[in-house]
């Protein structure tokens, strides 16, 4: 039975990921993933709003902001009070209330973004290009609907060439949001269960259908995750 658009909607929001394993989905520390959802002062709002905030528990569109969140933290180490207003600044030139969400940041919003982040802060100019070219590049790691809103993400590879074809992917319509091999919907962590209780990987090869590189990007996913 095919799922209703308004209900895939509501998959993208629903709570579904614990810290520890969004942190893990996402690579960053625990620690900075809750920095991202914490209220620094009654007068200043998460950074990411968390679906669950009482319980910290994040959904898929939680997932896709702090995947992008990260290029600024860890490439750029861009102060988070910039980065808000920033954010801030593109919602309002984009109409759109989380420009992280939307395929506009990557067509036209970047630009935007980065042009008044660096008005902001001490960015050079060629630490601009640089930092646009991070973003430009984790933005095509999110596939966006007909209605321009991310659906699906792709989440880094310890060791995946680049420019190769993603094999994991997270998709809140697929598996209940785990981590998936996309091209059968297989759980990551069914594949790397079937590895350490004993099983070869041509024997899972051969049983699920899969290719060795499919069960090389799982293995190699879940234990960067671990």
């Amino acid at each position: 039975m095919a799922v209703s658009r308004d209900k895939l909607l509501a998959l993208r929001d629903a709570p579904a990921y614990h810290v520890p394993d969004a942190a893990a989905y996402v690579g960053v520390p625990v620690s900075t993933l809750r920095s991202w959802i914490r209220s620094v002062a009654r007068t200043s709002a998460p950074l990411i709003a968390a679906a669950d905030a009482t319980r910290g528990i994040l959904s898929f569109n939680n997932l896709v902001e702090a995947h992008i969140l990260r290029i600024f933290r860890q490439q750029h180490k861009v102060r988070l009070p910039k980065i808000r207003e920033a954010l801030d600044y593109a919602s309002r030139e984009l109409r759109m209330p989380r420009p992280l969400l939307s395929k506009r940041l990557e067509t036209d919003g970047v630009g935007i973004f980065i042009d008044h982040l660096g008005a902001l802060t001490d960015l050079t100019t060629s630490g601009a290009l640089y930092l646009r070219a991070l973003l430009e590049d984790q933005l095509h790691r999110v596939d966006w609907d007909e209605r321009e809103l991310a659906y699906r993400l792709y989440p880094q590879v310890t060791g995946a060439e680049h420019g190769q074809k993603p094999l994991i992917a997270i998709d809140p319509a697929l598996s209940f949001g785990r981590p998936i091999i996309l091209r059968r919907a297989i759980a990551t962590e069914a594949v790397v269960a079937r590895i350490d209780s004993g099983e070869s990987v041509d024997e899972v090869v051969q049983d699920l259908g899969l290719t060795k590189a499919e069960v090389t990007a799982a293995v190699m996913f879940e234990h960067q995750a671990a």
